[in-house]
């Protein structure tokens, strides 16, 4: 059989099953909004984790984007350097394509008002292009921008960009008093560039014996040649980091005597969320809440099927093969699945902004969005389908044995099922009801961690 004759018999089954279950409201209302509450409630969790563990930052391949720390006994730099070493490691680098120094200070906008604090991320001249973002709107640095001579330059935040000028696109080549230096304004970073979550961008040149916006140390950043792995770098960054240490080590000699140890971490090491362990164990309580859901429905079936036994019966003596019934049987749970996961996407859609208000402040990364957008939908997909085989398999499996006689016999008597139904349902109760108590336990015991 071909493709086609797949599909064409997949739609005759749900065809088949709309019908079914068009017949029997009240089991179809309670099984989806069952499985909605499940699915519902993994949709947004996994939305949270996707935008804040597994995606949280937009800037180009971010585990290529590495700090440079190093570690004496008893404490260490942080990834931060004085300009004098930035400026050393730059320039005898030869394990990073590029090296970008950032530090973040107050900035005073003056000429158009009152006077407004804005806060400011002081930033090399390659920060753009390292980083891996182009801007929104017009242009970022260029080495025109870094001759001698040339006009000081700011790129504004989306944010910023939003709230000071409503969006306005005529705001490029505006000229802006920030810290009593005229800067003229070149472009608008996209909303997820929130790099030091900055309302304004001030690359600079940077030169030996100075400071930037007031501060002396900036933070380090270096994107990592392609094709070099973290070990071949580290070895790489031993001697040329052999002049800085010994400075650490004059400048503060209880905090870096020897040995001292240099570390390299991603971008998302450097910067993590503050919650990642308790995200986790929320999405595996919110998977719980789904199994519970899953043996819920499935007894559900379980139950329906005493009234469905004869019908099964009869299809089987007619002809109908025990892979035709479960096939048939699948589809009506598939459409209950995705019945339960459309309305669960509207649930999770409207509970998103309530979990975002309860995240505590500065615990997750300035540059996660957290939206119900495809990965995730694809996410709640995924789960529809196989959550239909968890709770409609062993129903279908029941319901398709190909003992005639016994559920013809059973359906004169009554519609309670034979004892294996009987023993099966009530092994799901307790399994319900167990899982019920280890949700309800292990739920107080997190909340009195938290």
């Amino acid at each position: 059989m071909g493709a086609f004759g797949w599909i064409e018999q997949l739609a005759r089954d749900l065809r088949f099953g709309a019908r079914n279950l068009r017949q029997a409201p009240a089991f179809a209302a309670i099984a989806i909004g069952s499985l909605a509450l499940g699915i519902g409630g993994s949709t947004a969790m996994y939305s949270v984790i996707h935008a804040v563990i597994l995606d949280p930052f937009p800037y180009r391949d971010p585990d290529g984007l590495l700090s440079v720390t190093v570690q004496g006994q008893r404490g260490g730099n942080g990834s931060y350097y004085r300009i004098d070493q930035f400026l050393e490691i730059a320039q005898r680098n030869a394990v990073f394509s590029g090296v970008i120094a950032s530090t973040w200070s107050d900035v005073t906008w003056t000429g158009a008002g009152e006077p407004q604090r804005l806060r400011g991320n002081h930033c090399t001249m390659n920060t753009f292009d390292v980083m891996g973002v182009a801007p929104l709107v017009g242009r970022g640095t260029s080495p025109a921008d870094a001759a001698e001579g040339a006009e000081a330059v700011v790129v504004l935040g989306y944010k910023f960009w939003q709230r000071q000028f409503g969006g306005d696109r005529s705001v490029l080549g505006r000229k802006l008093r920030l810290n009593d230096k005229i800067r003229t304004v070149i472009g608008v970073m996209p909303p997820r560039f929130m790099w030091r979550g900055a309302d304004v961008y001030l690359p600079d040149v940077y030169r030996q014996g100075q400071t930037v916006g007031g501060e002396r140390w900036v933070h380090l950043l270096g994107r990592l040649k392609p094709g070099l792995t973290r070990e071949r770098a580290l070895a790489g960054l031993q001697p040329m980091l052999q002049p800085v240490l010994e400075d650490l080590a004059r400048t503060w000699p209880d905090d870096f005597p020897k040995p001292w140890r240099i570390r390299l971490q991603t971008f998302g090491e450097t910067f993590p969320s503050g919650i990642q362990d308790a995200l986790w164990i929320l999405f595996g309580a919110v998977g719980l809440l789904l199994l519970i859901a899953c043996v819920n429905v499935s007894n559900l079936l379980l139950s329906r099927g005493a009234y469905r036994r004869r019908e099964m019966a009869i299809r089987a003596a007619m002809g109908a093969g025990s892979f035709r019934i479960v096939r048939q049987l699948l589809a009506e749970s598939l459409l209950l699945a995705l019945g339960g996961g459309a309305m669960g996407v509207l649930l999770a859609y409207a509970g998103l902004r309530g979990i975002v208000a309860m995240v505590p402040p500065n615990t997750i990364p300035d540059e996660a969005q957290i939206t119900l957008n495809a990965p995730v939908l694809g996410f709640t997909l995924v789960v529809s389908l196989v959550v239909s085989l968890l709770f409609g398999l062993t129903p279908a499996l029941h319901l398709a044995g190909r003992d005639l006689l016994t559920p013809l016999k059973e359906a004169g008597r009554g519609v309670s099922g034979g004892v294996r139904q009987r023993v099966m349902r009530g092994a799901l109760v307790v399994a319900e009801v167990a899982l019920s108590v280890v949700l309800l336990v292990g739920a107080s015991l997190m909340i009195r961690t938290l």
